[in-house]
């Protein structure tokens, strides 16, 4: 396995179902692969840092990783989980830093076709405002 290949294009099959693509048709979930790069990143590899800007989106596609805050412990991610939407959003650092538990295969967006995502798909627009709240408020109540 290549830490972190690039320029790989993500199968759609490897995209999995997640709540962001949920009543996207076949062409739609196609298209949104395409836009994505396929990464593979191996145990033990930060997937981003707390504290550093970022410029990228990931959505889990195969593989586990560990969330910690501060260096303490916070949450175990897996397969269909979102990594990285709050830094675009809200143009700050990441608040987090997530490292691979196992082997991963992630789908990385850049910022533009993060912003392209959101406007060509209201319903993964939605979503994703549904988790920055839910994750806002995590944060709050820790």
């Amino acid at each position: 396995m290549r830490l972190f290949s690039r320029g790989e294009k993500l199968d759609p099959r490897e995209l999995p179902t997640v709540p962001l693509f949920v009543g996207l048709d076949e062409d739609e979930i196609a298209e949104i692969a395409n836009m994505a790069e396929r990464r593979e990143v191996t145990k033990g590899e930060k997937l981003i840092e707390q504290g550093r800007f970022g410029d990228s989106f990931y959505i889990v596609a195969s593989g586990e990783a560990m969330v910690y805050i501060a260096d303490q412990y916070v949450a175990s991610i897996g397969e269909g989980s979102a990594i990285g939407e709050m830094a675009l959003i809200e143009h700050r650092p990441r608040n987090a830093t997530v490292i691979a538990e196992t082997d991963m295969v992630v789908a990385e967006f850049s910022v533009k076709d993060f912003l392209k995502l959101l406007d060509r798909y209201p319903t993964a627009n939605l979503r994703i405002n549904e988790l920055l709240n839910r994750r806002l408020q995590e944060n709050l109540d820790r």
